[in-house]
């Protein structure tokens, strides 16, 4: 059986912060942020990924699926904000990066 491997959050904030001066966009870290959420109190599931199986299809009886957008839109009561690893120093690291990649994005097309 395979084993289960942790992944902490302070390693993924000094991943996150490393990596930010350079990265243009959301994209550029996207790995290091969360595709899927549940709430196992409320048997609430969300997913939130670009592309690949639609998980909040396939959740058990009882519970509730939904593709959400949980890292920006479920309250800290549902989603703590210490889970949050962008919020660094009180700045939202990924707000920041979708801000930077509307500017690249506009930089191409205008």
């Amino acid at each position: 059986m395979p084993g289960v491997h942790r992944i902490e959050l302070d390693f993924l904030r000094k991943e996150l912060v490393n990596r930010f001066p350079s990265a243009q966009s959301w994209w550029d870290v996207e790995f290091l942020f969360p595709i899927a959420f549940a709430d196992f109190d409320s048997k609430r599931f969300a997913g939130f990924y670009q592309d690949g199986p639609r998980l909040e299809r396939f959740v058990p009886d009882g519970w509730q699926g939904e593709f959400a957008d949980f890292a920006n839109t479920y309250p800290a009561d549902v989603f703590p904000d210490y889970a949050k690893f962008w919020m660094v120093g009180g700045k939202d690291l990924l707000h920041e990066l979708i801000e930077r990649g509307k500017k690249t994005d506009n930089s191409f097309n205008g």
